[in-house]
This record gives C-alpha cells, structure tokens and sequence, in this order.
C-alpha cells in the first residue's frame, strides 16, 4: 500500500525534474554556440567598395573542430544566400532581425542544432551559423536522468525502511496480542493484558475485553442455571423412583406390577438421560474453567468410580476388574469421572453374563490414558465414529440407553485435547475404548 504510491510520486518527480532540466541544458549549449557564432561574425569585414571579406583564422578551427563527441559545422552567407566561408550545405535559416535564432534540424542524416546569428556590417547583412550534433546533450540529459532515478530509488528504499521500522515497532503490541490470543484455549475468557498498545487501537483492544467479560458472565449465568436445573431435577425423580420402589414391594397384582416395572424403567432412563443432558451441556459451557482444572491422579480417579459399579456388575455375572498404573492429566475432576462412568456404564450394558470388563490407566510415550475394555458384541468398524455422536445407537444396541454416554466421552476428550480411539478388544473379541491425554508439562 505505500511502496507502489511512493514510486509512483517519485518516478512522477524524476519526470518532473527531467522536464525542468531539458530547457536548462539546451539553454546552456545554444548559449555556447550562439557565442561560437558570434565570434565567427567578428572575423567578416566589409570593405569601402561593400566587397565582404571573411578571414577564418586556423586557430578558430581548430577550436571549433576540436570536440571528442560532436561534430560542428560552420556557415558564414550573405543575406541573399551566397555561402562565403564554410560548410556549403548547411540549411540557412532566415534570421527576421537582428539577433539569433535557434532550432533542431538534420544535416548529413543526423540531428543537429543549429544556431544563426544575423548581423550588420555597413548596412550589409551577414548570417553567420553554426551547427553541433547532440551527443553532448543527450549525455547530460542522460546523466540528469540517471542522477535523479538513483537518488529517487535511494529515497525509495529509505522511505520503505523507515515506515517498515516504524510499523514494524507501532504494531509490536498487536504482535504480543495476537500472541496472549494463540496461546489460549478457546475457553480462556480473561481479559487481553495491552501494554503500549497505540491509540488507534486502544478502543479495539478494549471493545474486546469487553465481549470477553460479557461471554464470562454469561457462561457464569448458564453454569448457576445448569446446576439449579440439575439440583431441580434430581430431587423429584430420585423420589419418583423411591416411591415407585415402595410401590414395587407392596404391590401383590402381577399384572400392576408389571405396569409398574414399566414406569420403574421408563423413569429410570428418564433419569439417567436427564443426567447426561446436563453433563453434555455443563461440559459445552465449559464450566470446569472456572477453577475447576487441576492435575488429575487418574488411578484416584479411577477407583471410586469402578467400586460404583461393583454391584451391578456382580449383579450381572460380569467380572468387573481394574489394571491401574500411575498417571496424571490436567482437567476437570468430575468430568473426567462422568466420561469413565459412561464407559463403565456401556461396557456393562454390552456385556453379557460371565464376561469381563477391565479398566486400565497409565502412561505410553509420556502420554497418559484412561482405558475400558469389554468382552461384549462389539462395535462394527463403520459405527465406530459414529457411536460419538449424540443419539446415535448401533445395531446392537440395548437396554434403555439414549445415545449419549460415548458422545459425552467424546466431548470430555475435546476439552481436554484428548484422542478417542474405539478398538476391538483382546482376541478380537469386544471393544476397547481409550483416552489418549497429551503429556503433563
């Protein structure tokens, strides 16, 4: 945006200057062959009779003739065109009055300027010119011209470097901005730190750290309205499910019992996907930012979670063990248990009597992970991906599961940089499902 103007003027300039100096130069050497003329007039006499006598001395020719880049021609002619001394086919120009008279012309198939100096001996007219090719002058135009593009283009560069430098130091605040911006997670709403930042980027930086702290206010808002939701929500229908549970064990009426095992199972999974929806939407607002993220033990992590599901997994015939080794993540506490709970969760709905679910943690290559793996059916190669998304169920799917637990696994390893792999089990036989966590630093 300034190198092209700035040529543009600059080149603009040289034409100007080119322009302003061809009339000095042309001046100065019209000048100096109106001078050679006129001294070439001295050596003409005329005598009483009106006879005109030319005596061109040999020293003057030598001085005309002697030029390493020009040829000059000299022509002394009466006034009715009688050449008297000099070259004869020189153009005569007519001279209206006492005086000289200038002008560009040819002469033996070369350009010429040629100046004519009229004068008057005895009330006899002499025109008396002189000619010179325009080697001399084109040199010194070129040299005008050479002069003033080097001195522009050293002006150019010079102009270039300093408003580069300039620049270059006016927006080294907005570097370290962009820098405060590309070290941050998506979720890191503090306010950007300027310091001299230039006043015409002031009101920018501070219209930003204004949206930035409307955005955390509105996630503090939607993080106190989630957990009343989830407050509001577990209340009733973990008493629904006592009082269906009362219900159950009073009620003799096969056939009301069975109504009831009915509406037992129907609020149950109403539960628990009123748990899920809650923890996807907590996780997509990001609340575990708001001082919640710390270095996690995962074995710690790991153990209560697993002893949570003892029960059912005995309930069920399944072998419900764990192979824990040490490792250690940097996030959210109760997130990273609600992802392994669902794992565990799916793993035991998928697996059927006398099977085996073990959960693993350690660390590989100085990553650590967090692993489930089952000897259930399996997830077919084309829904592996697909069993990530929300409300998608397989083939294979069963029991009263919505389609949320693996999404929720998934969007858990979104926020904490986590990979998601979905393998075939030991012996090709069941799943494996692993979280990859990228190194503590």
């Amino acid at each position: 945006m300034l190198v092209v103007p700035v040529a543009l003027v600059l080149v603009a300039g040289t034409l100007a200057d080119l322009y302003v100096a061809d009339k000095p130069v042309h001046a100065a050497f019209d000048r100096a062959l109106s001078d050679a003329a006129l001294a070439l007039s001295l050596n003409v006499q005329v005598n009483d009779q009106g006879h005109i006598d030319v005596h061109v001395s040999r020293e003057i020719l030598n001085v005309l003739k002697t030029d390493t880049l020009d040829n000059i021609y000299f022509q002394i002619a009466s006034a009715n065109g009688e050449v008297l001394a000099g070259d004869p086919d020189l153009p005569q120009v007519m001279v209206p009055d006492t005086g000289t008279r200038s002008l560009t012309t040819r002469f033996h198939g070369r350009p010429v300027r040629l100046v004519t100096y009229r004068s008057r001996i005895r009330n006899i007219t002499v025109l008396t010119s002189v000619a010179e090719t325009l080697n001399k002058r084109d040199q010194t135009i070129a040299r005008v011209l050479t002069t003033a593009l080097l001195t522009d283009l050293l002006v150019l560069v010079l102009v270039v470097a300093c408003v580069w430098i300039g620049v270059r130091r006016a927006l080294r605040p907005v570097d370290n901005i962009a820098a405060q911006l590309d070290s941050r997670t998506a979720t890191d709403l503090a306010p950007l730190v300027a310091v001299d930042v230039p006043h015409e980027l002031r009101g920018l930086i501070d219209r930003l750290n204004s949206l930035l702290h409307t955005i955390d206010q509105s996630s503090r808002a939607e993080r106190r309205f989630l957990d009343d939701a989830a407050h509001q929500l577990r209340s009733p229908l973990s008493g629904v499910l006592a009082q269906l549970d009362l219900l159950l064990e009073d009620e003799a009426d096969p056939a009301k019992r069975t109504h009831l095992l009915s509406t037992q199972e129907a609020a149950t999974r109403l539960a628990r996907t009123t748990q899920q929806l809650l923890v996807l939407a907590k996780s997509e607002h990001r609340a575990y930012t708001y001082g919640e993220s710390s270095i996690v033990d995962l074995v710690s992590l790991a153990a209560p979670s697993i002893s949570g599901f003892v029960q059912r997994a005995s309930g069920a015939g399944i072998d419900l063990g764990a192979d824990l080794h040490p490792a250690a993540v940097v996030g959210s506490s109760w997130l990273l248990a609600e992802a392994l709970g669902n794992l565990i969760d799916n793993a035991l709905t998928y697996t059927p009597r006398g099977g085996v679910v073990t959960v693993r943690t350690g660390e590989q290559d100085g990553a650590a992970y967090l692993e489930v793996e089952d000897s259930g059916a399996g997830i077919p190669l084309e829904e592996r991906e697909l069993v990530l998304t929300r409300f998608y169920r397989g083939a294979q799917s069963q029991g009263i599961g919505s389609g949320l637990g693996l999404a929720i696994v998934a969007d858990v390893a979104q926020h904490h940089d986590a990979k998601v792999t979905i393998d075939s089990g030991e012996g090709r036989r069941g799943t494996r499902i692993r979280l990859e966590f990228p190194a503590v630093h």
